[in-house]
């Protein structure tokens, strides 16, 4: 590609022969909660539970993305209410599209996890991404560490993706 491979990426056409991808500097974006344009709806994850869990048992943000090229990620969560003190979120992946919990594996290794005991931006720290989630994989944010009682508020929840 004369040169510009470090501004390109190759990938294989659906079909056959080969597409040439430019590269960003951030990677990808996931969002899995994006407020409105006036910024004031959220998300409150009634009861949060102890056991791992989709955020509100909600699966339809389930998101699917090409992770062939990324390296590392890390979780960001903006949060208006606490939630319980020992509550969590991770990224977990699968290579199929499924809304049984226990088919998604954690997508990074140490784990991309936040706490959810505070408020505010809280963003995680850039962690490897495991070697079998490379390709197609669904993507999805899981919580834990819940009470069952208290309610953490969230305006928006995104994974990042980059190539070290």
């Amino acid at each position: 590609m004369l040169g510009l491979e470090k501004f390109f990426l190759r990938r294989a056409a659906p079909g056959g022969g080969e597409l040439v991808v430019p590269k960003t500097p951030m990677g990808l974006d996931l969002e899995f909660l994006v407020p409105s344009e006036n910024a004031v709806d959220l998300v409150a994850w009634t009861d949060q539970p102890a056991a791992a869990a989709f955020v509100n048992a909600d699966t339809t943000k389930i998101r699917l993305a090409d992770l062939s090229a990324f390296s590392e990620c890390r979780l960001i969560v903006h949060q208006k209410t606490a939630g319980a003190a020992t509550a969590v979120a991770d990224v977990k992946f699968s290579p199929t599209f499924t809304t049984t919990l226990s088919n998604y594996s954690n997508l990074c290794a140490p784990t991309a996890r936040v706490s959810l005991a505070g408020t505010g931006v809280v963003v995680g720290a850039w962690v490897p991404i495991v070697e079998n989630a490379r390709g197609d994989m669904y993507v999805s944010v899981i919580g834990s560490g819940g009470d069952g009682a208290v309610d953490p508020e969230l305006l928006r929840v995104n994974v990042q993706f980059r190539t070290r």
